[in-house]
């Protein structure tokens, strides 16, 4: 898992040269922790403040379920809740 600060960097750096509002999609995986679903979740509303038809796609990789009884979840908790709060 990248370092929140990292992934910072990357979307500064394309902030930084004035193409963040060209992107059309935001695609997130895994967000093993809550500040890095901060960091992704807050550059998914900037790409949609620039472009109204960008969208958000999370596929989020956050645990599975072995038998009904039994599931696991991989990343830590906060991390669900703040993707979950940042994006409704």
């Amino acid at each position: 898992m990248l370092p929140a600060e990292d992934v910072a960097g990357i979307i500064r750096g394309i902030e930084d040269r004035g193409v963040l509002g060209d992107c059309d999609a935001v695609l997130s995986g895994y967000l093993g922790d809550a500040s890095l679903g901060e960091v992704v979740v807050g550059a998914a509303g900037r790409v949609k403040g620039l472009n109204g038809e960008a969208v958000y796609c999370c596929d989020p990789v956050m645990g599975d379920k072995r038998t009904a009884r039994d599931p696991r979840t991989y990343c830590n908790r906060t991390a669900t809740g703040s993707v979950r709060a940042g994006t409704q």
